[in-house]
């Protein structure tokens, strides 16, 4: 990783959706650079839904296999529960758990 620039993305329920398809486009992003890492904040989400988790586990798979940083803020509670059971745990930065 030549670049350790940081990018950071926010997920908001009333934006979900989009906010999704963010992550995916800036892990690709990523990933073509070769450079770089992701920070995930989930702390304005009320739940993790499938969706979500499913979305956080691609990005994370895709960036760690290619030496991309990933990182997830802000998951307090039942989302670090939820995320520690689906393998994320690892990836929850401090102020999470």
């Amino acid at each position: 990783m030549r670049n350790p620039a940081l990018i950071s993305i926010p997920l908001d329920e009333s934006n979900l959706a989009h906010d999704l398809l963010v992550l995916r486009a800036t892990a690709a992003e990523c990933l073509m650079r070769g450079e770089g890492g992701i920070a995930v904040d989930v702390s304005s989400l009320r739940r993790l839904s499938s969706e979500t988790i499913a979305a956080l586990l691609w990005a994370r798979r895709k960036c760690n296999g290619n030496g991309i940083g990933f990182a997830v803020h802000g998951a307090t509670g039942n989302a670090a529960q939820a995320l520690t059971r689906c393998g994320l745990g690892e990836a929850i930065e401090a102020g999470g758990r």
